[in-house]
């Protein structure tokens, strides 16, 4: 008896055995085909084990921030330059090199400039902290301003991933505490980038969000899912039973739908890719810039267009029936802020000043292209600087 129930142990455990290691084979397959797949999340590094420095936080009103007081060394997998000792550190709330919400009082003798814009303004590509636009900026300015008494100090608002309207809420909130003499924004890739991805006048993984804030609702639940509702209503919608199953079964489809609700109720459904330039593109990066404008009270502005590589710019939406989309995105920004509020206006054509150089990498400029942008900005304020020494020789 004892042998008998022995071997019908071992057939089962056997058997058992077998099941398990088929389903653990099949779920490692089917792991395994979807390695390449985009992380079914929102976000950057969604899918790390650990947090990275460009793991997104949100925040009210300035959207996606990078990590808060992150230390990063060695290889950075994203970037393309050259360097495997990358050695970069964000500030409080993730911008660089700044705390915006501790910011030490103004000297009668200093010049404080803000640099505004996304990733590449804020310095992306960079070996270290020390070669982003930002600080080399700054140890231009002080070379030059050496002789007038006057020390320039650069703060780096920008921030990875935003749109200039972004850049407006995020100085709007920090940037008075800096009491800043001259703003910089270098801007032009996110503005006509992010929205051509969203497809609207969303930020960074926009849809995405939209479509989490409504997955939740018991109305978007379709199939066994909205079945399940109605049969246990208190079970689904009083635990997170049925807004965990509405995220397996329903999210796809409602991040199609609310960004086709969303721009239909904005008007953007249906636009032509010049209709859309004109309308999303033009119009709100000139009124993010103008706004900035008037929240500070007039102050000089300059608006330093960003390098973007040709070959991402063949690929867009707007090159289809505009190939030189990009430049004439600036000349028509130009005209729409020249004059406004004041005539303290200043235009200067990166993406000319690197097209054709080694040194333009695209968006994420290495320490020779950070250093060019840097010196064209600092050429072109000195002589400002220098008008606006008020005793200080």
């Amino acid at each position: 008896m004892i042998k008998r129930t022995i071997a019908v142990l071992a057939r089962w455990s056997f058997a058992t055995a077998l099941y398990v290691g088929a389903i653990w084979l099949g779920i490692f397959v089917a792991d395994q085909s979807r390695k390449d797949d985009q992380p079914f999340a929102v976000g950057l590094d969604v899918a790390n084990r650990e947090r990275t420095i460009r793991t997104l936080d949100l925040y009210p009103w300035t959207g996606w921030h990078m990590q808060s007081g992150f230390h990063h060394k060695g290889e950075m997998a994203f970037e393309e330059q050259p360097y495997h000792d990358f050695d970069v550190s964000t500030g409080r709330l993730g911008f660089f090199d700044v705390d915006v919400l501790n910011v030490a009082s103004k000297s009668a003798c200093e010049r404080r400039i803000i640099l505004t814009g996304g990733s590449g303004a804020q310095g992306w590509g960079a070996r270290s902290n020390a070669d982003t636009i930002a600080r080399r900026l700054e140890a231009h300015l002080a070379a030059a301003s050496e002789a007038t008494g006057v020390t320039v100090k650069v703060f780096n608002l920008a921030m990875g991933s935003s749109i200039s309207h972004q850049n407006f809420t995020a100085l709007n909130r920090f940037g008075h505490l800096i009491e800043p003499d001259l703003i910089v924004s270098y801007s032009g890739r996110n503005d006509y980038r992010i929205p051509e991805d969203n497809k609207n006048d969303g930020y960074y993984f926009f849809n995405e969000v939209l479509a989490l804030s409504q997955v939740v609702r018991r109305s978007e639940g379709t199939g066994y899912v909205r079945w399940l509702s109605d049969m246990f209503p208190n079970l689904m919608e009083r635990t997170a039973l049925g807004q965990s199953l509405r995220m397996l079964h329903d999210y796809n489809r409602v991040t199609i739908d609310a960004r086709e609700e969303y721009n239909k109720r904005m008007g953007f459904h249906g636009l032509s890719a010049e209709e859309f330039r004109q309308r999303v593109v033009i119009a709100n990066h000139i009124n993010a810039l103008r706004s900035i404008k008037r929240d500070f009270q007039g102050i000089p502005v300059a608006l330093v267009w960003q390098a973007v590589l040709p070959d991402e710019l063949s690929r867009s939406w707007f090159a289809r029936g505009a190939p030189d989309f990009y430049e004439r995105n600036f000349a028509e920004l130009k005209k729409g802020l020249a004059g406004y509020v004041n005539d303290e206006w200043l235009f200067l054509d990166a993406h000319q000043h690197l097209k054709g150089r080694l040194e333009n990498t695209g968006t994420h400029l290495g320490n020779a292209g950070q250093d060019l942008v840097a010196r064209l900005i600092a050429e072109n304020i000195t002589p400002w600087i220098a008008r606006n020494q008020n005793g200080c020789s």
